[in-house]
């Protein structure tokens, strides 16, 4: 694997991680009406991400 290969992975993972903490805000900073709204509850929020960083660890 090359230096430029690592590289650019690292700054995909950094790129993903920020995306996912931005959408997850996002989501917490909506009500309880408008997470049902769309078919979610808080611990639909929680869950999702904590199964997503799991598969990272």
């Amino acid at each position: 694997m090359s230096l430029f290969t690592s590289v650019r992975g690292a700054i995909e993972r950094v790129g993903a991680a920020r995306r996912r903490r931005r959408d997850y805000d996002r989501l917490n900073a909506m009500d309880d009406s408008q997470l049902r709204d769309i078919g979610l509850t808080r611990g639909d929020i929680m869950a999702g991400f904590a199964r997503r960083r799991s598969q990272f660890e």
